[in-house]
């Protein structure tokens, strides 16, 4: 067996090791909640919670509800939801576009605005300009993401009184599918995590690239008289990137914590919503199944992250 693979195998079996026991851990916590019999029984009339309870194996130890939970999980049976008696796996999957949409356009936006600004800064490091952003993005880096939805949510209002249209939405879903309005709802949250991730990624990506142009690579490339500006984009970010690919892959596999207060100030009806909404409730499958899902793609975006990272920065594999 190759070294490589025996790296692969060991990696996966660490990674279902941790998901077991996150799963046990968020199961344990789940249950001793508020009891979902007495919320059902106080809401609806009539109902039998003995019956109920023995429907959804309530009334078995918490150890055979969690071994049967797995059991139907690994069986590609997600369960059924105890708040809306639907089954869990399509309550996910039609949420879900609307988390990779968010997500996805934030971090695309949060990358792009985190490489031009980290090679601007870079190029000026130590000057006024380079401690002026960086001391902003400290600054914006610290401010809770639910702070940042609200500041925008009344610019947002301001600027329709001003000008007297609605240039963005401050929440809810689109009523008609067309492109113009989408994009007016998803402005803002993309904007308000984009901004949350560009605090942190920008300053990661300068202080790399600082340390980039003064490697021996870079140097020895500036010594066969190669322009400063290929020496930055061609080699300097290239080898920063690397280390930038796992702290975003990182961010893939939060998608769901990371939107969770996005979507709930913006009235989203994500992943993160529907975790809320799911907690409140104590619907354990479906937090379950929420939670396993983001651990997992935790684990498939580390690996590819470190797959293109090596690829990026020839030193990784030297």
């Amino acid at each position: 067996m190759s070294a490589r693979l025996h790296h692969v195998i060991r990696r996966l079996v660490r990674a279902a090791t941790t998901l077991l026991a996150a799963s046990a851990v968020v199961f344990l916590l789940v249950m001793v909640g508020p009891d979902p019999l007495a919320t059902i029984a106080q809401e609806s009339d009539g109902i039998d919670t003995k019956q109920l309870a023995a429907e959804y194996g309530w009334d078995r130890p918490w150890p055979e509800q969690y071994l049967d939970w797995l059991g139907d999980a690994l069986r590609g049976d997600l369960g059924t939801s105890i708040r809306t008696n639907e089954d869990a796996g399509s309550m996910i999957v039609d949420r879900l576009p609307v988390t990779l949409a968010l997500g996805g356009a934030s971090m695309l936006v949060a990358l792009a605005t985190s490489v031009l600004l980290a090679l601007w800064a870079s190029a000026r490091r130590n000057q006024r300009g380079d401690r002026v952003v960086t001391g902003l993005m400290v600054a914006m880096g610290a401010l809770p993401s639910f702070l940042l939805a609200l500041a925008l949510q009344w610019l947002a209002v301001q600027a329709k009184d001003l000008f007297g249209v609605t240039i963005v939405y401050v929440g809810g879903m689109p009523r008609e599918p067309g492109l113009l309005e989408l994009i007016q709802r998803f402005a803002l949250p993309v904007l308000v995590l984009a901004m949350v991730q560009v605090a942190a990624w920008m300053r990661f990506l300068r202080s790399d690239l600082v340390d980039a142009l003064e490697s021996d690579m870079v140097v020895a490339a500036r010594g066969q008289g190669l322009p400063e500006r290929q020496l930055r984009i061609g080699h300097a970010l290239r080898i920063s990137l690397a280390p930038l690919v796992t702290l975003v892959a990182l961010e893939i596999g939060t998608l769901v914590g990371g939107t969770l207060v996005v979507e709930t100030v913006f009235s989203l009806p994500g992943l993160g919503r529907l975790l809320v909404d799911s907690l409140q409730a104590r619907d354990v499958v479906v937090t379950l199944d929420i939670i396993v899902l983001g651990a997992v793609s935790i684990v498939i975006a580390t690996m590819a992250a470190d797959a293109l990272a090596a690829r990026l920065d020839p030193r990784i594999n030297s």
